[in-house]
């Protein structure tokens, strides 16, 4: 995924999934390829499959804030990231460097509704 392919990536995920339907990480990853393929539902639902499978998955809640951010959907973003946040709040730091989610804008956000 790194390189780019994310058609590809996504296509071994699916291959994975076969011979493993309950990898979580798999279907976050899978969740993250089709998220920069712009394939949003697809995505929320890769990242909702590990969640059913791991709710406790910090990743797959991260990942899933990022899918609504890159569609400016706030309102979902922030449920999500505070729940990835109260997992592993000790990650706000790399998070604010590492995503276009920017935090002050989503709090701003959520304390002006």
């Amino acid at each position: 995924v790194g390189l780019g392919r994310y058609d590809e990536a996504v296509t071994s995920y699916d291959k994975a999934l076969q011979l493993n339907p309950d990898g979580c990480r798999v279907l976050s990853n899978r969740g993250n390829a089709l998220g920069k393929l712009s394939r949003y539902e697809e995505a929320t639902r890769s990242h909702d499959k590990a969640l059913q499978l791991n709710p406790d998955d910090l990743g797959s809640y991260y990942n899933k804030a990022c899918v609504y951010a890159l569609q400016d959907n706030l309102e979902l973003t922030l449920p999500n990231l505070q729940q990835a946040i109260a997992i592993a709040p000790e990650n706000i730091a790399k998070w604010q460097r590492q995503t276009q989610i920017s935090i002050s804008s989503v709090a701003i956000h959520a304390f002006r509704n």
